[in-house]
């Protein structure tokens, strides 16, 4: 499996028989692949921030529920279940179990933690404005426990955006700032980190 950041909740996740695409942006729309399988959408009251005109795609999930497509789990849980404004996401492809939590700006309750369960990768936002301060970024961590930690939404060189630096979310973790790689790749589930939580920084 390989991970691609392309700023801001851009994501694209590449497994063994298919290809996600989580939130789309317009900003990002000349770098992203033009084919993929599926395309979710995290916050469809975000018309701003997602763009998926011109991906051809066979699968668009935007609405919470439980899906299956080309051997991959999908289930979108409402942040607010009476509004289909946010989402958060998750997969098994590859057999491994990926979280993505969307433009998320406050803790997520027990319930929520609890409907995503066992979480092998987390993809959260760090960069305050309108999602999280690295300070709940980091109770968010501290609640899934994930074996690996992928930052969203942070300020990167190669996309404009209001949001703070991954520096300020690496002084409120605790850690070492590495530098950021293109594609994080994983061969199976059994090369996920078993000891230590993994940060990985992608850039865009």
């Amino acid at each position: 499996m390989e991970i691609q950041w392309f700023g801001n909740n851009c994501f694209v996740i590449t497994g063994k028989n298919a290809t996600v695409l989580i939130d789309p942006t317009p900003a990002a729309l000349a770098k992203l692949p033009q084919t993929v399988d599926i395309i979710i959408t995290t916050s469809p009251n975000k018309p701003e921030k997602i763009a998926i005109d011109g991906i051809k795609h066979t699968h668009h999930f935007n609405w919470p529920g439980e899906y299956e497509a080309k051997g991959i789990a999908v289930t979108l849980d409402p942040y607010n279940p009476f509004e289909n404004d946010h989402q958060l996401v998750h997969l098994i492809i590859d057999d491994i179990k990926v979280a993505n939590l969307g433009y998320l700006s406050s803790l997520p309750k027990d319930e929520h933690t609890e409907a995503l369960g066992d979480v092998d990768i987390l993809m959260l936002p760090v960069g305050d404005d309108d999602v999280l301060t690295a300070k709940l970024a980091n109770e968010v961590i501290e609640t899934i426990e994930p074996k690996v930690v992928v930052p969203s939404c942070f300020a990167s060189t190669a996309v404009s955006s209001s949001y703070a630096p991954i520096a300020d979310f690496a002084k409120e973790s605790g850690i070492t700032l590495s530098e950021p790689i293109k594609t994080y790749k994983l061969s199976s589930a059994s090369a996920l980190p078993t000891e230590q939580m993994e940060y990985v920084i992608l850039s865009s």
